[in-house]
């Protein structure tokens, strides 16, 4: 799915949900202790028709890595009063809150494709809703691509290779103390820490992965121009 197809939809579903929330607005404690039948299908048809139209719209046009809370689904499956109040106060805000945060990760994913290929192949990991699993397949990819460039052989850590590499010339920069310096600092704190632990949950995990894959990007833009005077494999 293209982005702008996923765009479209979750703006759909965001309008929808918004209607829900009007439909159900004035449910209040009340008025659930005052209706007559709790089953809101005989209490308030037209509403009741307008809301489940709504879910089903919303149903349709849910786009990847966006998923409903089965709270949301079981409180209009069971369609009584106090799930209407639960639906309208909770529910709703809820997933409006998560219509919020899947439009940043769609925005994340339209920066992503501004960078490096080995970065921004992993929008769809992201899309699918796995920031850290996307931020895992980026660095472990970066380490894979320069023990494979500088064919570095089992039991060789990668950062001692780069130092080598850059003593040996086989990696060179307009400053080698720099450029060894940050790649080995990628590659031994930020790749290890990465692929070994999830983002904190103290932090925001969209503004948190954006710098993270933009140093992903320098990473494999600084190789990429240090590594072109070594030849390729021909397989």
């Amino acid at each position: 799915m293209v982005l702008q197809e996923a765009r479209e939809k979750i703006e759909l579903v965001r309008k929808k949900l918004l209607h829900m929330q009007e439909i159900t607005s004035f449910m209040t404690l009340d008025v659930v202790e005052n209706v007559v039948e709790s089953w809101m299908g005989n209490e308030y048809p037209k509403e009741n028709s307008e809301l489940h139209s709504c879910w089903e719209e919303i149903q349709k046009s849910v786009p990847p890595g966006f998923s409903i809370d089965s709270n949301l689904v079981r409180h209009l499956s069971f369609n009584e009063a106090k799930d209407w109040l639960d639906i309208s106060n909770s529910d709703i805000p809820r997933e409006l809150l998560n219509v919020e945060e899947y439009i940043k990760k769609l925005t994340l994913i339209e920066y992503l494709s501004t960078l490096h290929p080995e970065v921004s192949r992993v929008t769809e990991i992201i899309l699918n809703g796995d920031i850290d699993a996307a931020l895992k397949t980026v660095f472990a990819n970066l380490d894979v691509k320069i023990r494979s460039v500088l064919r570095v052989g089992p039991g060789i850590q990668t950062v001692n290779a780069i130092g080598e590499a850059f003593k040996k010339g086989r990696l060179k920069a307009y400053n080698n103390d720099a450029a060894r310096n940050f790649l080995q600092g990628v590659i031994g704190y930020y790749r290890n820490v990465i692929i070994h632990h999830p983002l904190s949950p103290n932090r925001n995990k969209i503004e948190t992965a954006l710098s993270l894959f933009a140093l992903a990007h320098e990473a494999f833009k600084l190789f990429d121009v240090c590594s072109q005077s070594i030849p390729r494999s021909s397989s």
